[in-house]
Protein backbone atom coordinates (compact mmCIF):
# COMPACT_ATOMS: atom_id res chain seq x y z
CA UNK A 1 0.00 0.00 0.00
CA UNK A 2 1.33 3.39 -0.98
CA UNK A 3 2.13 5.61 1.97
CA UNK A 4 0.37 8.96 1.96
CA UNK A 5 2.52 12.06 1.91
CA UNK A 6 2.45 14.24 5.06
CA UNK A 7 -0.06 17.08 4.78
CA UNK A 8 2.60 19.74 5.36
CA UNK A 9 4.64 18.34 2.48
CA UNK A 10 1.61 18.45 0.19
CA UNK A 11 0.95 22.04 1.30
CA UNK A 12 4.56 23.01 0.62
CA UNK A 13 4.28 21.49 -2.85
CA UNK A 14 1.12 23.47 -3.61
CA UNK A 15 2.64 26.75 -2.37
CA UNK A 16 5.78 26.29 -4.47
CA UNK A 17 3.73 25.39 -7.53
CA UNK A 18 1.19 28.21 -7.22
CA UNK A 19 3.74 30.91 -6.33
CA UNK A 20 6.38 30.01 -8.89
CA UNK A 21 8.91 32.58 -10.22
CA UNK A 22 7.02 33.18 -13.47
CA UNK A 23 4.10 34.61 -11.47
CA UNK A 24 5.81 38.01 -11.55
CA UNK A 25 4.03 38.50 -14.87
CA UNK A 26 0.76 38.87 -12.96
CA UNK A 27 2.32 41.65 -10.87
CA UNK A 28 3.29 43.57 -14.01
CA UNK A 29 -0.12 43.14 -15.62
CA UNK A 30 -2.00 44.27 -12.49
CA UNK A 31 0.20 47.32 -12.06
CA UNK A 32 0.02 48.33 -15.70
CA UNK A 33 -3.78 48.09 -15.63
CA UNK A 34 -4.54 49.73 -12.29
CA UNK A 35 -1.66 52.21 -12.01
CA UNK A 36 -0.42 53.09 -15.49
CA UNK A 37 -3.80 52.58 -17.13
CA UNK A 38 -2.73 50.46 -20.08
CA UNK A 39 -2.46 46.67 -20.18
CA UNK A 40 -0.02 46.91 -23.08
CA UNK A 41 2.67 48.20 -20.72
CA UNK A 42 2.47 45.08 -18.58
CA UNK A 43 2.69 42.82 -21.62
CA UNK A 44 5.72 44.75 -22.87
CA UNK A 45 7.38 44.46 -19.46
CA UNK A 46 6.67 40.74 -19.31
CA UNK A 47 8.09 40.13 -22.78
CA UNK A 48 11.26 42.07 -22.00
CA UNK A 49 11.89 40.13 -18.80
CA UNK A 50 10.67 36.66 -19.69
CA UNK A 51 10.52 35.90 -23.44
CA UNK A 52 14.18 35.10 -24.13
CA UNK A 53 14.78 33.45 -20.72
CA UNK A 54 11.71 31.25 -21.14
CA UNK A 55 12.73 30.18 -24.64
CA UNK A 56 16.21 29.27 -23.37
CA UNK A 57 14.69 27.52 -20.35
CA UNK A 58 12.25 25.55 -22.52
CA UNK A 59 14.94 24.61 -25.03
CA UNK A 60 17.25 23.43 -22.25
CA UNK A 61 14.53 21.19 -20.82
CA UNK A 62 13.64 19.79 -24.24
CA UNK A 63 17.29 18.98 -24.97
CA UNK A 64 17.83 17.42 -21.55
CA UNK A 65 20.41 19.98 -20.45
CA UNK A 66 18.48 20.52 -17.19
CA UNK A 67 15.02 20.05 -15.66
CA UNK A 68 12.40 22.75 -15.07
CA UNK A 69 13.91 23.60 -11.68
CA UNK A 70 17.43 23.92 -13.17
CA UNK A 71 18.91 22.28 -10.08
CA UNK A 72 22.46 22.73 -11.36
CA UNK A 73 22.65 26.33 -10.24
CA UNK A 74 25.52 27.37 -12.54
CA UNK A 75 23.23 26.68 -15.51
CA UNK A 76 20.81 29.31 -14.18
CA UNK A 77 23.26 32.13 -14.83
CA UNK A 78 22.54 32.67 -18.52
CA UNK A 79 18.76 32.45 -18.05
CA UNK A 80 18.82 35.02 -15.24
CA UNK A 81 21.23 37.28 -17.13
CA UNK A 82 18.94 37.32 -20.17
CA UNK A 83 16.05 38.33 -17.92
CA UNK A 84 18.08 41.09 -16.31
CA UNK A 85 19.43 42.59 -19.52
CA UNK A 86 16.10 42.36 -21.30
CA UNK A 87 14.37 43.90 -18.31
CA UNK A 88 16.73 46.88 -18.24
CA UNK A 89 15.97 47.59 -21.89
CA UNK A 90 12.25 47.12 -21.26
CA UNK A 91 12.33 49.40 -18.24
CA UNK A 92 14.00 52.17 -20.22
CA UNK A 93 11.44 51.84 -23.01
CA UNK A 94 8.56 51.91 -20.51
CA UNK A 95 9.91 55.06 -18.85
CA UNK A 96 10.06 56.71 -22.29
CA UNK A 97 6.44 55.68 -22.88
CA UNK A 98 5.44 57.18 -19.53
CA UNK A 99 4.60 53.91 -17.72
CA UNK A 100 6.42 54.91 -14.54
CA UNK A 101 4.95 52.30 -12.19
CA UNK A 102 5.49 49.21 -14.29
CA UNK A 103 8.84 50.56 -15.50
CA UNK A 104 9.99 50.81 -11.89
CA UNK A 105 8.86 47.25 -11.18
CA UNK A 106 10.54 45.97 -14.34
CA UNK A 107 13.82 47.56 -13.30
CA UNK A 108 13.55 46.00 -9.83
CA UNK A 109 13.00 42.53 -11.30
CA UNK A 110 15.80 43.06 -13.82
CA UNK A 111 18.38 44.05 -11.22
CA UNK A 112 17.31 41.24 -8.90
CA UNK A 113 17.84 38.84 -11.82
CA UNK A 114 21.31 40.21 -12.48
CA UNK A 115 22.30 39.92 -8.82
CA UNK A 116 20.98 36.36 -8.74
CA UNK A 117 22.82 35.58 -11.99
CA UNK A 118 26.11 36.78 -10.52
CA UNK A 119 25.54 34.82 -7.31
CA UNK A 120 24.60 31.69 -9.26
CA UNK A 121 28.17 31.40 -10.48
CA UNK A 122 29.13 30.21 -7.00
CA UNK A 123 25.96 29.49 -4.96
CA UNK A 124 22.41 28.25 -5.46
CA UNK A 125 20.03 31.15 -4.85
CA UNK A 126 16.33 30.51 -4.22
CA UNK A 127 14.69 32.17 -7.23
CA UNK A 128 11.26 31.45 -5.74
CA UNK A 129 12.17 33.59 -2.73
CA UNK A 130 14.03 36.29 -4.67
CA UNK A 131 11.06 36.80 -7.00
CA UNK A 132 8.57 36.78 -4.12
CA UNK A 133 10.53 39.36 -2.13
CA UNK A 134 10.81 41.65 -5.17
CA UNK A 135 7.08 41.28 -5.83
CA UNK A 136 6.33 42.13 -2.20
CA UNK A 137 8.46 45.27 -2.35
CA UNK A 138 7.10 46.64 -5.63
CA UNK A 139 3.44 45.80 -4.96
CA UNK A 140 3.67 47.24 -1.46
CA UNK A 141 5.10 50.41 -2.98
CA UNK A 142 2.52 50.62 -5.77
CA UNK A 143 -0.63 49.55 -3.90
CA UNK A 144 0.05 50.36 -0.26
CA UNK A 145 1.41 48.94 2.96
CA UNK A 146 -1.62 46.71 3.58
CA UNK A 147 -0.98 44.82 0.34
CA UNK A 148 2.71 44.66 1.20
CA UNK A 149 1.96 43.13 4.61
CA UNK A 150 -0.17 40.37 3.09
CA UNK A 151 2.60 39.62 0.62
CA UNK A 152 5.20 39.48 3.39
CA UNK A 153 3.20 36.62 4.91
CA UNK A 154 2.97 34.88 1.54
CA UNK A 155 6.72 35.31 1.01
CA UNK A 156 7.45 33.69 4.38
CA UNK A 157 5.18 30.80 3.36
CA UNK A 158 7.10 30.43 0.08
CA UNK A 159 10.42 30.40 1.93
CA UNK A 160 9.07 27.73 4.29
CA UNK A 161 7.86 25.62 1.36
CA UNK A 162 11.28 25.63 -0.28
CA UNK A 163 12.86 24.53 2.98
CA UNK A 164 10.22 21.87 3.67
CA UNK A 165 10.63 20.39 0.20
CA UNK A 166 14.40 20.43 0.72
CA UNK A 167 14.73 22.30 -2.54
CA UNK A 168 16.98 24.78 -0.74
CA UNK A 169 18.97 25.16 2.44
CA UNK A 170 18.37 28.04 4.84
CA UNK A 171 21.47 29.74 3.47
CA UNK A 172 20.11 29.58 -0.10
CA UNK A 173 16.74 30.99 1.00
CA UNK A 174 18.49 33.88 2.77
CA UNK A 175 20.54 34.49 -0.36
CA UNK A 176 17.24 34.87 -2.23
CA UNK A 177 16.17 37.55 0.27
CA UNK A 178 19.54 39.28 -0.09
CA UNK A 179 19.51 39.23 -3.91
CA UNK A 180 16.03 40.75 -4.01
CA UNK A 181 16.88 43.31 -1.36
CA UNK A 182 19.96 44.47 -3.22
CA UNK A 183 18.28 44.49 -6.64
CA UNK A 184 15.14 46.31 -5.51
CA UNK A 185 16.98 48.88 -3.39
CA UNK A 186 19.35 49.63 -6.26
CA UNK A 187 16.39 50.09 -8.61
CA UNK A 188 14.74 52.67 -6.36
CA UNK A 189 18.04 54.49 -5.82
CA UNK A 190 18.67 54.69 -9.58
CA UNK A 191 15.18 56.01 -10.18
CA UNK A 192 15.55 58.72 -7.54
CA UNK A 193 18.89 59.71 -9.04
CA UNK A 194 18.08 59.80 -12.75
CA UNK A 195 14.36 60.35 -13.22
CA UNK A 196 13.14 63.79 -14.29
CA UNK A 197 11.86 65.92 -11.40
CA UNK A 198 8.16 65.59 -12.29
CA UNK A 199 8.30 61.79 -12.46
CA UNK A 200 10.37 61.64 -9.30
CA UNK A 201 7.78 63.69 -7.41
CA UNK A 202 5.04 61.23 -8.38
CA UNK A 203 7.11 58.25 -7.27
CA UNK A 204 8.15 59.87 -3.99
CA UNK A 205 4.49 60.43 -3.09
CA UNK A 206 3.93 56.68 -3.36
CA UNK A 207 7.07 55.81 -1.43
CA UNK A 208 6.00 57.92 1.59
Amino acid sequence: MKKERPIDLVLADVISYVFNPYDFGLVLVLTSWFKDGNLFYGILALLSLALLPFLKHFRGVRMGAFDWNVNEFKKRTSILALSGLGGIFGSYLLFVLGAKYVATETLAYALTSLVAAACSRVVKVSIHVATAVTSTAVLGWAFGKEVGLVLVIITVAIAWSRLRLRAHTLEEVLEGYAAAGLGTTTAFLLIQTFLPLQALTILKQDLI
